[in-house]
């Protein structure tokens, strides 16, 4: 278990230093980056999301994944209530991207060839149901969060730009495929999935381009860098197991919830800072190094639990 957890880290940093090499070079130049992320939070990953749930599922299956969208819900729930204190001492600009790195893991594009590297297809189906708090939280607190909107005064166009995120729209799409058991045609659903597919590669391109503007000292400088490495590696999955402990989840599920979470900091983070400039610098390296370090971490992790 512990090789399959490593190797699919190691190809992931792999992948980023793809991506520095590609912005040094200036093959990718800062403009073009700033597209590809747009591209990644409106058309790869939305694809991703509603590939991932073509899948036949049983009774007992369906049973689990109520629970699994249940312990997904309070455990986000919770970390943006703990980020809040543990962030409290930063800035806005850096309180923002060091809570979006703790709240959001790279559950996805981790998550999914970790757990079907684990557990096959059931693996990938419970991790596609653990994504949809997930998601509707990513796209709807993270888009608040970083475009600083005020729900108070802007309600209406927060709620707009909400229901209106191709994220948010993936995902009522795929619980409507779910429900229906509806199957889209072929060449659509192939499609599709090849295109959510480049998800991925395309995140941990774009992370490494924003590195390649960074000397490699630069990249490891600053006190906050492993702090919030400590708490996103570390902390987060110890409280995360003793929270799901709670609901006396049974160890396959309480398994599921404790690698996901124990994943680096999600790449999306760093398409978010870049499309609203928000210490577009501090999230990728936070990205950088967390994944750096969660080749040590999630071994030890799931060892322990």
């Amino acid at each position: 278990m512990n090789m399959t957890i490593i190797n699919q880290v190691i190809i992931l940093f792999l992948i980023m230093l793809v991506g520095v090499y590609a912005r040094k070079k200036n093959i990718i130049s800062e403009e073009s980056n700033e597209s590809l992320s747009k591209f990644l939070l409106n058309i790869a990953l939305p694809f991703l999301i509603l590939s991932s749930f073509d899948y036949n599922i049983s009774k007992e299956e369906i049973f689990n994944a109520e629970l699994i969208f249940l312990y997904s819900t309070v455990i986000h729930l919770f970390l943006i209530f703990i980020t809040k204190i543990l962030c409290i001492k930063f800035d806005k600009d850096t309180s923002i991207v060091s809570r979006c790195a703790l709240i959001f893991s790279n559950a996805g594009f981790m998550g999914y060839p970790l757990m079907a590297g684990l557990y096959g297809k059931i693996g990938v189906f419970y991790t596609a149901i653990y994504g949809i708090p997930y998601n509707i939280i990513l796209f709807t607190y993270g888009t608040i969060l970083f475009s600083k909107t005020n729900l108070k005064n802007n309600y209406k166009d927060a709620l707009k730009k909400i229901i209106l995120n191709p994220g948010i729209i993936a995902i009522f799409l795929g619980i409507i495929l779910l429900i229906t058991k509806f199957k889209l045609p072929d060449p659509i659903s192939e499609t599709i999935s090849l295109i959510g597919n480049t998800t991925t590669p395309l995140a941990m391109i774009i992370v490494g381009a924003m590195l390649g503007n960074l000397k490699l000292k630069e990249i490891f400088k600053g006190k906050i860098i492993y702090y919030i490495s400590f708490i996103k590696l570390i902390l987060i999955p110890v409280m995360v197991f003793l929270l799901i402990s709670l609901f006396n989840a049974n160890h396959f599920l309480k398994n599921i919830c404790v690698l996901l979470e124990a994943t680096p900091a999600a790449v999306v983070c760093s398409a978010f800072a870049a499309q609203y400039n928000i210490q577009k610098d501090l999230a990728a390296k936070l990205v950088f190094v967390t994944t750096l370090f969660s080749i040590i971490t999630i071994p030890i992790i799931m060892s322990i639990f």
